[in-house]
């Protein structure tokens, strides 16, 4: 009667295995599996030293009592696992839940990075244009000096401008206006500091401040109406 049990626990185990293979190895079956499979070991070891005698102390319980407290023990110990799993899967869901919001959360302070870095750009292409402006009118007055410290502040600006993060502006023509400007600045200091020195052609210089100007407007439009996530691009 006993090795019928046991048989019915290794068809019942071997079903279980089966399952395990048809379902592709999930691994809650195989765990299962492979506790069954213990299991059914251990009672049939028992049972055969109980039977055999003279080998172990006689048990205190009936096997039938035995078999009972093995089997609560067996299923005690499945629901266990199972809860244990269960755990397991919904933290992982949880911290799955938590990287995909950081991730959003950091795509949306780039964005309002992205869009607060291009009204500061815009801003100051917007003082840049009023500087030459401003320059042009310090030639036509003869104030050589005040227009010299101007062009050095506008080629700095410039040149932080154009290293700056979603600055989506040709480098080349950008490159244009600065060795305009650090020449106009050459040309200014040598009047100043060598009064022999021709005198500067303040139409030509004039013209050609007026037309960076004209850059700095198409830059400022290129900005604000360049299609949203292209600066990241660059």
């Amino acid at each position: 009667m006993v090795v019928t049990g046991q048989g019915a626990a290794r068809c019942q185990c071997g079903g279980v295995a089966e399952a395990d293979r048809d379902g592709g190895g999930k691994s809650i079956l195989a765990i299962l599996s492979r506790m069954c499979l213990v299991h059914d070991v251990r009672r049939a070891s028992r049972n055969a030293a109980y039977q055999g005698g003279g080998h172990l102390s006689q048990p205190t319980f009936l096997p039938a009592q035995r078999d009972w407290i093995d089997w609560t023990g067996f299923v005690v110990s499945i629901v266990g696992t199972s809860i244990t799993l269960f755990a397991l899967r919904l933290t992982y869901k949880e911290a799955k839940a938590a990287t995909s919001a950081a991730a959003a959360a950091r795509a949306a302070a780039d964005r309002a990075t992205s869009a607060i870095s291009e009204r500061v750009t815009i801003a100051d292409l917007a003082a840049l244009r009023t500087t030459l402006g401003t320059i042009v009118s310090l030639l036509e007055a003869k104030r050589s000096e005040a227009a010299v410290y101007e062009v050095r502040q506008v080629r700095q600006r410039l040149v932080e401008l154009r290293e700056r993060r979603g600055f989506a502006v040709d480098k080349t023509e950008v490159q244009v206006v600065v060795t305009d400007l650090a020449h106009l600045q050459q040309v200014l200091e040598t009047s100043i500091h060598i009064p022999t020195s021709p005198h500067p052609n303040f139409p030509a210089i004039s013209k050609q401040l007026s037309q960076h100007i004209d850059r700095f407007v198409a830059w400022a439009e290129q900005l604000r109406f360049e299609p949203e996530g292209s600066h990241d691009a660059e």
